[in-house]
């Protein structure tokens, strides 16, 4: 195996310090869960949970590629309410899929009339992986959030 990793999966579960959803201190810092990295070039896939001027009580979930430290969205945004304590999020590459779940167990008022906010994130896309098992976390989000577990899992 040696420095080629083939599929890959990161669970995790997150506190954030804003508990109404909205996750971050204002619009458009984010937190970007990594995959199948390259730190060394900065090259790579993540699930990116950024705040948006859309809901005060939601951010929006979207895949992004990193390519020599340069990244662009490869998936249309999802918005969703489940980003409060404590969040689950499962981000996993099995060939050439990018998948993401994000939850939360928490109890908290829905606002009726909002099909498009999401309570839960399931998403799913088409990449080319390479051979490289880095993970980590990009945070610009102004406000705390804590990562209270992590688990990572080459295959």
């Amino acid at each position: 195996m040696g420095n080629e990793f083939g599929d890959m999966k990161l669970s995790m579960t997150v506190t954030p310090s804003k508990t109404a959803g909205q996750g971050f201190s204002v619009a458009h810092l984010y937190m970007d869960v990594l995959i199948k990295f390259d730190t060394k070039t900065m090259s790579g896939y993540a699930l990116r949970f950024i705040r948006t001027t859309k809901y005060g009580d939601a951010v929006d979930c979207m895949f992004v590629k990193y390519d020599s430290g340069k990244v662009t969205e490869i998936s249309k945004p999802v918005s969703t309410s489940c980003y409060r304590p404590s969040c689950n999020i499962t981000v996993e590459v099995k060939g050439n899929k990018l998948t993401a779940h994000a939850n939360t167990p928490s109890e908290y008022y829905i606002v009726p009339g909002r099909p498009e906010v999401l309570t839960e994130v399931n998403m799913e896309t088409e990449i080319i992986p390479g051979n490289y098992g880095g993970f980590g976390i990009e945070y610009t989000g102004g406000a705390s959030s804590m990562i209270r577990e992590m688990k990572v899992e080459w295959k």
